[in-house]
């Protein structure tokens, strides 16, 4: 997920830093159909966002999801 937070995220907020990520608050894994009618496997995945000088919702959405893994 690095790579997305350095290009995407950083360029909108150069301050940014992973340390001020919050606990996922939401985490679906769920079927729906691509452009080409394909059905496909999906995860969608809510993180808050608060530093002192910034607060966002990130939302990140992962298509063709082979697998899902959560370890604690």
């Amino acid at each position: 997920m690095f790579w997305f937070l350095d290009e995407s995220i950083q360029n909108q907020n150069p301050d940014f830093d992973v340390n001020y990520l919050n606990q996922i608050n939401e985490f679906h894994y769920f079927k729906e159909y691509n452009e080409h009618d394909d059905l496909i496997n999906c995860s969608a995945q809510h993180i808050p966002y608060e530093s002192a000088a910034h607060q966002a919702a990130i939302h990140l959405k992962f298509t063709n999801v082979s697998s899902v893994q959560i370890k604690i």
